[in-house]
């Protein structure tokens, strides 16, 4: 993340804030990648904030999981080094052992049942958001935003309205987010439709939209709009 960019400046502003009263640093890492750059700024601003407990790393390849935990070992003396397999589930208990041993009891901050302190919309927005990122892989950057045009409970039909505009950079991605005969856009809606009824236990009519907004990232305004 370009931290010269005001959207780099609000996202590396938001860990530092995240990090302040943490009592756990979990950074996952691939197989063989290199803990610097962001890995040597996340580690100092954990430090910054307390000391990381716990290091977490993708298990692939044997060599390169050695070489990564010794990588990750030099960079963070005296902390746990955690090969696990997401896909296969290996060491997961293990991790979820430590971070809950790391953590002390506290107050219920939340009344049973709720899970969040964000809107529906904000949340619609992230889910929309999540599946752009999914489903183009590398071809679209993290240069993607979603605002919620309108967000109307129908309750007489059990049924919310979802209008949303996915904003990107450039002209060039209008096309990969569309997809041939606009598959590639359904397919977003589609999925993001199906999370958001699981999640607020109605229907939903979700209809969305792409605009190109050279500089939005750059724009404070576009950023708090979209809850970045």
């Amino acid at each position: 993340m370009n931290r010269r960019s005001v959207l780099g400046a609000a996202v590396t502003t938001a860990t530092e804030l995240a990090l302040a009263p943490g009592r756990i640093f979990a950074q996952a890492s691939g197989p063989g990648a290199e803990m610097t750059a962001l890995s040597s700024y996340m580690s100092a601003a954990a430090s910054r904030a307390l000391p990381p407990d716990v290091e977490e790393q993708a298990k692939h390849h044997l060599l390169d999981t050695l070489a990564s935990m010794v990588s990750g070992s030099e960079l963070l003396p005296g902390k746990e080094i955690i090969p696990i397999s997401a896909l296969k589930g290996e060491n997961l208990p293990l991790l979820l052992d430590l971070v809950e041993t790391g953590l002390p009891e506290g107050p219920k901050y939340f009344p049973e049942g709720e899970f969040t302190d964000q809107t529906e919309r904000f949340l619609a927005a992230e889910i929309i958001r999540e599946k752009v990122f999914l489903l183009t892989h590398e071809e679209i950057p993290y240069g993607v935003g979603v605002s919620i045009d309108e967000f109307t409970e129908k309750e007489e039909k059990n049924l919310i309205v979802i209008q949303a505009t996915i904003h990107t950079e450039r002209e060039s991605h209008k096309p990969i987010l569309i997809g041939k005969k606009g598959a590639m856009l359904k397919e977003i809606g589609q999925r993001a439709r199906e999370e958001l009824e699981n999640l607020l236990g109605c229907k939903i009519y979700l209809e969305l939209f792409i605009r190109v907004d050279q500089g939005w990232t750059q724009n404070p305004y576009a950023l708090t709009e979209m809850g970045l």
